[in-house]
């Protein structure tokens, strides 16, 4: 009942159907639906306990990071936009919260998977000249965070993995023919926006995908031919656009990137503790830093933003909290063979969808300003969510001798520290 609460959320906020449901709006459901669900959660009983959730190093890493968003937006320079920032920031910590609890065991997380790359579907099926216009660059209607093409695709690259992870662990033909297609139109549709961001985001997870690969020779064949069939494929307009990555300095989008880049390193160095405060980068941008005649930017990078408005340890808990993701995924998927029984390769498969979500992100994100989507805590309340149900499975055979759990799951030892010190069950 709760989980399927959480796919309701995930849907609200994904694909915002007020359009065609206005009464969404007028009952403000989109507020009230996670809200209720939180506090539901809170006081719900799942294999995850609450307190698993905030002793766990990325669940302290999240509530850091909101204390030192609302000290910034103590001193921001645009108090009203601060708090506005602070409070989705607030819900998105909700959500982290409720994907780390709800997702209790493997079933769940495939059935969150399937959400996600629907929604995109669904999306893309809403908008079809992500698809029939090539020349074009297109963007999504009708939704929030996701309404550019640049945001879109970056959400696409997020959830590509996942769509691999679901045609690996499937059993049915149908099912494996589903998902090749679905990852084709996903592809199809970053083609579509032109996103540069997103072409090097995937380009970045197919190349941590060879680097597991037991068959590099076979890898390499593969990405070639893959490249192939894109060039075949696209357009000459997104052809050209790929081409402006190697000499940005002709391309006026990419320079004034590098120009609000500078503008937050700026502010830091004026506040370094402090930054300009959570949703001010533009404000300052325009009315401080940019060049004369020259509009006002956002810092079109997550890790500028939060450098900008959340100064210097805004920024360098972010890159801690991106990298205990990676690194926790990391040392579990190293721990399990590839040539094992399905029950310990469906964990490392799981992981490396998971670790392939993590790396679109932290890539994409380096063009983005998705600090305050929701992208960064749904990977993280599902890599927590992951690494608990890794430990709890691997628990239960603690009644017999080590080695039996060791066969089962692989090594426990490579849980990250924050599972195995609070992981057990009651």
């Amino acid at each position: 009942m709760l989980f399927s609460w959480l796919i309701l959320v995930f849907i609200l906020e994904y694909t915002r159907p007020d359009h065609f449901l206005p009464f969404i709006t007028q009952l403000k459901l989109y507020s009230i639906l996670p809200l209720g669900l939180f506090f539901v959660t809170l006081v719900s009983a799942t294999r995850t306990p609450n307190s698993e959730v905030l002793k766990s190093t990325t669940g302290k890493l999240l509530l850091a990071l909101l204390l030192i968003a609302s000290v910034s937006a103590l001193f921001a320079i645009n108090k009203n936009m601060a708090w506005d920032k602070w409070r989705a920031l607030l819900g998105y910590i909700f959500l982290f919260f409720m994907v780390a609890k709800l997702c209790d065991d493997r079933k769940k997380i495939a059935w969150l998977f399937r959400t996600v790359v629907g929604m995109h579907l669904l999306l893309i099926f809403q908008n079809p000249a992500l698809l029939t216009d090539p020349n074009l660059r297109s963007y999504v209607e009708n939704v929030t965070f996701l309404g550019d093409g640049n945001d879109f695709s970056l959400s696409v690259a997020v959830a590509l993995p996942m769509s691999l992870y679901l045609f690996q662990s499937t059993k049915s033909k149908a099912g494996k023919v589903f998902y090749v297609l679905a990852a084709i139109v996903l592809l199809g549709a970053v083609m579509g926006t032109q996103s540069r961001g997103a072409a090097i985001a995937i380009i970045a997870v197919v190349l941590y995908l060879w680097t597991l690969s037991p068959h590099k020779g076979k890898g390499i064949v593969v990405i070639a031919s893959g490249l192939l069939v894109v060039l075949a494929v696209a357009s000459e307009t997104y052809i050209s656009r790929m081409q402006t990555i190697s000499h940005y300095q002709e391309d006026g989008s990419a320079m004034g990137r590098i120009e609000a880049w500078k503008g937050g390193i700026k502010m830091a160095n004026e506040r370094p503790l402090v930054g300009m405060g959570p949703g001010c980068f533009s404000v300052a941008f325009g009315s401080r830093y940019a060049p004369p005649g020259w509009p006002w930017l956002t810092a079109h990078s997550m890790y500028f933003l939060a450098l900008g408005e959340l100064g210097y340890p805004g920024l360098l808990l972010f890159l801690w909290l991106l990298w205990t993701l990676f690194r926790g995924s990391q040392r579990i998927i190293r721990s399990i063979p590839r040539d094992t029984e399905p029950e310990r390769l469906e964990y490392r498969r799981l992981l490396i969808a998971v670790t392939g979500s993590i790396i679109a992100f932290a890539v994409g994100g380096a063009f983005l300003s998705v600090l305050y989507y929701p992208h960064l805590y749904v990977i993280c309340g599902i890599t927590f969510a992951v690494w608990r149900i890794y430990e709890l499975d691997c628990a239960k055979g603690e009644e017999s001798i080590s080695t039996r759990k060791v066969e089962k799951c692989g090594s426990v030892n490579a849980v990250p520290d924050e599972i195995s010190r609070h992981g057990r069950s009651p």
